[in-house]
């Protein structure tokens, strides 16, 4: 049976009623949007199991004026018709907690939401009393009050009570703190003020006094289509006052109009019909009765949204699923439906941006986003794949081996965002389930002893993956000083976090505001400090093995009661320019701005603190001013702004010296600029990549760091920019069996380096945009991003990969930037592509690229051309001696002893096992399976090209024991003649011998 649901509330006073059923007035929901959907569930104590009959469900939406209330019945039971949407479901009864779900129902789509309620503790506190009209003191018996859960009380019960013909209330509550409100009260001012505490055994009287606030007000419009101007007849109207208060729903007649009668405040108003999005704002209604004019333009439903869902390894079609449509932009049409037997949906939607998304137990989730629409219709095939996989491992302590307990182990799928999370168990392992991926990365996440760790690996589906970490113990320790930067006394009590790539370590400022924190060695860390009644301080560090001091200051947080007054003017004329910017700015990097009036006149607060005052405005060459402000100051600082047309221009710009450089000899790089006001500038190192005929194609290896940057006013209308570069920028170098070549990377953690280009493989018809991504500890490919998804190294035998990417064409001789040419490298078999990444660059021809804006925003830009000496000194490879290991246990090789007079930026190590192998890094791991004696070859590189190799004999065990079997003689047969024994022996290398005993002789 179903239970009636009713736009909450719709109690009314018979006055009312009658007026609001001549208008069409609806206590149900009308057919809106999609047809609607169902909510069913049934209501049982968590305890007993048993049904609650008679509990409140409320299911109200955040972003429209929807509610919708109905109780369960004697099997606990309750079904509430509600239009496509996302909801929030309340489940309360007077002897059990409350319980909040998050819901959402498709077109005509029936919901299961069973709710469980927890038995409440004693409710021997009373809350009572009387609702009185303000004005005229009568009783007022509409509506009820409700004793909800106060947000700082951590309840969770809430009771509600009716007002009876004398304006009584009265109900019994678990003592808490609560909050007191008035629901469905029409005709008054709701009531949600202060939170009441009610102890135990108490009897508190909350007697309330309403404000009148009668329902003499209009709000009248049509409704009508959006794209065909028709109106519409039958769209639902929902109205919500202050955010508290729900009026009954009206309808449009045939001829679209609507009229609701609304009370003052703020109502939010929707309409809904059949077959369109719904529709919503917001009026402001003033007291004293009044007409306001509203009209609803509903957009139609006329678009689909369709497409398959399949199981990514078996490719079958995945029925059953829930699939879901929302908008983009948060707020907008909403709806949900499941897949037929071949994995087809669809759904009918307006014309928005959408994200299309799919859930099911077992699968990875899928989503795709639809902006625009072929014609009516948009596809959003999705793939969902298997929890199938699994990853396994041990961690151990990178000093003596031991394991490492307790570490939080992730792992996560960038393909599809899946994570599995885990806690390593006290031999350090661990294990997850996860979908088959080419892009699984598995973090083990640091704490205050230990640094943590990342692996990236491929999973592939029903195989278990090892992913072994060794974890580094936290060998550095953050000494902060933290001081006041104004009084420079010691600060206790400061957070000091230490962040890094894979972890975290804190610690707090004692009272001469040290603070110790460990931290990892080799990798940045970014350590940020935080007090109260302080601006807060980041930086970053890079520790060294020992003590690291790092002095902080902390500005406190400073009131703006600072005012800098006074005109920005045009230096010629000595007018006012109007509606330009001002900023103040100071060592926090904070700022503060302030707009010119019509005359010019700027008035701005700001801090006391020492600051510099500019004005700015898109070109205009502005003038500044420093100053050191005491608090309450009042400053008069005049500025001006110049008519700025004209971009920097580069006198010179020079290299000492511009040849035979290397580490040990670098460049000092200056420029000599002709400009009014120099803003900033910036300085990249590109290398050159071919040349033809005097003309140099040069790639882009990345921007300096701006602290090494130095900007210098000598005098009026002169810059000069200095910096310096001693060849090491990071490059690398990509290869293949057949081809190589240096080239830039992007780098987008300490470990993961992308290279942009084009993927292509057998079943395109042509090269697609691709993103080359590898590991920067072993060089390892481990997949490429396209437009269709995540592509593994040896999903495809015929994938290739070609690097691509802009670059500046530049004249050899006067070094002039004559343009950008798209540049493009070899093309590379996927399955045996690898990088290898310097910190160095190989010797050759570069240029350093310098940046430059003004204060009006003119840029120009130049280029100095460079030549790194050559490196002829070979590395030295070392590879230990010869070990013996058991057959299918992991084992290391080490070529750490290797060294190079400037670096190795690779190490290969390559040797046969049923096949040609190769794995690189200096102490990769590898498992073999088959026992003998293997020669295996180092060979290191530097960045130059020059190598040198080193060998390594290893013994692999045979530790695994012969299988033997009996066919003849039978077991338990007597003979008395003689028999034939029949032996059956194998082996996983070879059986030698086969050896009977009788009798055991």
């Amino acid at each position: 049976m179903d239970v009636p649901a009713a736009r909450a509330p719709v109690s009314v006073l018979f006055v009312l009623l009658a007026v609001f059923v001549l208008l069409l007035v609806s206590a149900g929901p009308a057919s809106a949007s999609g047809p609607d959907g169902r909510v069913r569930g049934f209501v049982t104590d968590s305890v007993s199991g048993s049904p609650v009959p008679g509990a409140f469900v409320r299911i109200e939406a955040s972003d429209l004026p929807w509610a919708f209330e109905g109780s369960s019945d004697g099997s606990g039971y309750f079904q509430i018709a509600v239009p496509p949407h996302r909801y929030t479901m309340s489940v309360s009864e007077s002897a059990h907690l409350l319980s909040t779900t998050a819901i959402a129902v498709g077109s005509a789509q029936t919901v299961w939401s069973n709710v469980t309620l927890s038995p409440a503790s004693s409710r021997s506190a009373r809350l009572q009393g009387y609702v009185t009209d303000f004005v005229t003191f009568a009783p007022v018996t509409v509506g009820r009050i409700v004793a909800g859960p106060w947000v700082g009380s951590f309840s969770s019960y809430q009771n509600a009570s009716a007002l009876n013909a004398s304006g009584y209330y009265a109900m019994n509550l678990v003592p808490s703190s609560y909050d007191v409100h008035t629901d469905g009260v029409i005709g008054y001012a709701a009531y949600d003020y202060y939170p009441v505490y009610i102890g135990t055994g108490e009897v508190l009287w909350y007697n309330l006094s309403l404000n009148p606030n009668p329902v003499d007000s209009w709000i009248n419009g049509t409704v009508y289509d959006q794209v065909t101007s028709s109106p519409i007849a039958g769209a639902n109207i929902t109205a919500r006052v202050d955010g508290l208060l729900y009026l009954p729903s009206v309808s449009s007649n045939a001829t679209g109009r609507y009229s609701m009668p609304v009370p003052s405040g703020n109502v939010e108003i929707a309409a809904d019909a059949l077959g369109h999005a719904p529709s919503s704002a917001s009026v402001y209604v003033w007291s004293g009765g009044g007409q306001y004019a509203l009209d609803f333009a509903l957009t139609p439903f006329s678009k689909t949204v369709r497409g398959y869902l399949t199981d990514g390894v078996t490719h079958a079609p995945l029925p059953g699923v829930l699939v879901t449509v929302a908008p983009l932009f948060f707020t907008g049409y909403y709806d949900q439906a499941t897949t037929n037997a071949s994995g087809g949906y669809q759904l009918s939607v307006p014309d928005d941006y959408y994200v299309v998304s799919a859930r099911q137990t077992g699968y990875t989730p899928w989503s795709a986003y639809i902006i625009n629409f072929a014609g009516s219709t948009a596809w959003a095939n999705g793939t969902l794949w298997p929890i199938v996989s699994r990853i396994s491992g041990y961690l151990t302590d990178a000093v003596d081996g031991s394991p490492v307990p307790g570490l939080v182990v992730s792992a996560i799928d960038l393909r599809t965002s899946y994570q599995a999370v885990t806690t390593a168990d006290a031999a350090g392992f661990f294990s997850v389930a996860v979908p088959p991926s080419p892009a699984m990365s598995v973090w083990a996440y640091g704490n205050a002893n230990y640094a943590g760790n990342v692996s990236y690996v491929e999973t592939r589906p029903y195989v278990t993956t090892w992913a072994n970490m060794t974890i580094d113990r936290l060998s550095a320790a953050i000494v902060a000083n933290v001081t006041n930067a104004v009084t420079g006394q010691p600060i206790a009590g400061v957070s000091v976090i230490a962040a890094w790539f894979t972890g975290t370590s804190f610690g707090t400022t004692n009272a001469t505001g040290i603070a110790i924190v460990n931290a990892p060695t080799t990798v940045d860390v970014y350590v940020t400090a935080i007090a109260s009644g302080y601006e807060y301080w980041t930086g970053i560090l890079h520790p060294v093995a020992g003590t690291n001091p790092l002095s902080i200051s902390l500005w406190p947080i400073l009131p703006y009661d600072v005012h800098i007054r006074g005109y920005v003017r045009d230096p010629n004329s000595g007018t006012g320019v109007s509606y330009v910017a001002v900023e103040a700015a100071w060592d926090t990097g904070s700022t503060a701005t302030a707009y010119t009036n019509g005359t010019g006149y700027y008035d701005l607060s700001t801090v006391a603190a020492p600051q510099t005052v500019q004005a700015r405005e898109t070109g205009f060459a502005g003038s500044q001013a420093s100053v050191s402000p005491a608090s309450g100051d009042v400053l008069w600082v005049n500025l001006t702004l110049t008519a700025d047309s004209s971009p920097p221009v580069v006198r010179s710009f020079i290299a000492t010296p511009s040849t035979g450089l290397d580490p040990a000899h670098p460049a000092a790089l200056l420029a000599n600029v002709s400009e009014a006001r120099l803003d900033n500038a910036f300085l990249s190192i590109h290398m050159m990549y071919s040349s033809l005929a005097g003309v140099g194609s040069f790639l882009n290896l990345g921007y300096r760091d701006p602290s090494t940057i130095s900007i210098a006013n000598p005098s009026n209308g002169t810059f000069t920019v200095s910096s310096s570069w001693d060849t090491q920028t990071p490059v690398a170098r990509l290869t293949d069996l057949l081809h190589s070549t240096w080239w830039p990377v992007l780098t987008l953690s300490p470990f993961l380096a992308a290279v942009n280009g084009y993927y292509d493989d057998a079943s395109l018809t042509s090269p697609t945009v691709g993103n080359a991504v590898f590991d920067t500890r072993d060089g390892r490919l481990l997949f490429v991003i396209t437009t269709s998804g995540y592509i593994g190294p040896h999903d495809d035998l015929t994938s290739t990969f070609e690097p691509a990417a802009y670059g500046f064409r530049i004249d050899l001789t006067s070094a002039a930037i004559l343009g950008y040419a798209l540049i493009s490298g070899p093309t590379f078999a996927l399955g045996s592509l690898h990088l290898a990444l310097a910190s160095a660059v190989p010797s050759g021809t570069y240029a350093g690229v310098l940046e430059l804006r003004d204060a009006a925003g003119q840029y120009t830009q130049a280029a100095v051309l460079m030549q790194t000496v050559a490196d002829t000194t070979p590395p030295v490879a070392s590879v230990g001696a010869d070990f013996m290991v058991n057959e299918n246990a992991a084992m290391a090789f080490n070529g750490t002893g290797s060294t190079d007079n400037v670096e190795i930026v690779n190490y290969t190590w390559t040797f046969v096992d049923g096949g040609p192998r190769s794995v690189f890094g200096p102490d990769p791991s590898f498992v073999f399976a088959t026992p003998g004696t293997y020669v295996v070859t180092l060979t290191v590189r530097d960045a130059a090209g020059n190598a040198a190799t080193d060998t390594v004999a290893v013994t692999v065990r045979d530790v695994t024991n012969p299988a033997l079997t009996l066919s003849s003689p039978a077991e338990g047969l007597r003979y008395s003649d003689s028999l034939v024994i029949m032996a059956n022996a194998t082996d996983n290398v070879g059986v030698v011998r086969v050896q009977l005993f009788v009798d055991s002789v």
